[in-house]
């Protein structure tokens, strides 16, 4: 599978939550992820990029202090859950992140895998 040199980066407003990945993934017939950060104003920073590419240096940047940071990744063929390259992104972010698992309009929180 190819990776793309550079990920899409948008700037939005609103709401993140489970309804809001599984808008902006759930159509998508391919693994994708993206990451969302949510600082204390509501504004949301969004990051969307290829699951497999290499993920130092993707996420290096200055996260603001008390952002609510969320990894959601696409799993169309639906395996819900996260793959190794989900895992090895999320410890890429900081500690917090969390991560959501989305099939379609279905979007599950990993909990860790605790039952």
């Amino acid at each position: 599978m190819k990776t793309k040199d550079k990920p899409l980066c948008v700037l939005c407003r609103g709401r993140v939550g489970a309804e809001f990945g599984s808008q902006l993934l759930g159509r998508l017939h391919q693994e994708a992820s993206a990451c969302a950060v949510q600082t204390n104003d509501g504004e949301i920073s969004l990051l969307i990029f290829d699951t497999y590419a290499p993920s130092q240096g993707l996420f290096r940047q200055d996260w603001p202090e008390g952002a609510r940071v969320v990894l959601y990744s696409n799993h169309p063929t639906g395996n819900m859950e996260p793959s190794d390259d989900d895992l090895r992104n999320l410890a890429s972010m900081p500690e917090g992140t969390e991560l959501s698992i989305i099939c379609g309009r279905r979007c599950v929180k990993w909990n860790g895998g605790q039952k």
